[in-house]
């Protein structure tokens, strides 16, 4: 997972690279993107606006949306 940084904007100056585990539902959904475009990136977008140090406290959780341009 990645947090794209507005590095424009002083406060927002900062990059945050975590792994997550995803459910089984979205690790299938994941696979099928992925296999049907292995070039193409995947991204996973919040449903609802979520803060980094909220994230980051273990067994955090929250809902997302994995998504494609290509598919």
């Amino acid at each position: 997972m990645l947090h794209v940084p507005s590095f424009h904007i002083a406060n927002h100056r900062q990059q945050l690279i975590v792994e997550i585990d995803l459910d089984a539902r979205s690790k299938r959904e994941y696979f099928l993107l992925k296999n049907a475009s292995p070039e193409e990136q995947l991204t996973l977008v919040t449903q609802m606006p979520i803060q980094l140090p909220k994230l980051l406290k273990p067994n955090s959780h929250f809902k997302a949306s994995i998504r494609s341009t290509d598919v």
